[in-house]
């Protein structure tokens, strides 16, 4: 099962699904999220992620700390060299 780019909610590889009620809740790694955040330049977010984000984090949790840290989408994806 793949997992969903945190802030595209894009499949890629690996990550853990958990079936609840028949949905699938994907969860991620704090080390790989914080890896993706670094890689992406957000070098003081990735160190607020690890003090701030449970492990593993699902993708609401993520997707709403993301928010709150000013990451969307768009602007995550813009730094890794990709369009949305």
């Amino acid at each position: 099962m793949g997992r969903r780019d945190f802030a595209s909610g894009k499949a890629d590889s690996g990550g853990v699904g958990v079936a609840a009620n028949e949905m699938i809740i994907m969860e991620y790694s704090r080390s790989e999220v914080i890896a993706t955040l670094q890689r992406a330049g957000y070098s003081e977010e990735a160190e607020e992620a690890l003090h701030e984000l449970p492990d593993p984090v699902d993708q609401d949790r993520l997707a709403a700390w993301g928010q709150e840290h000013g990451i969307t989408r768009d602007g995550l994806i813009s730094r890794m060299g990709g369009s949305p």
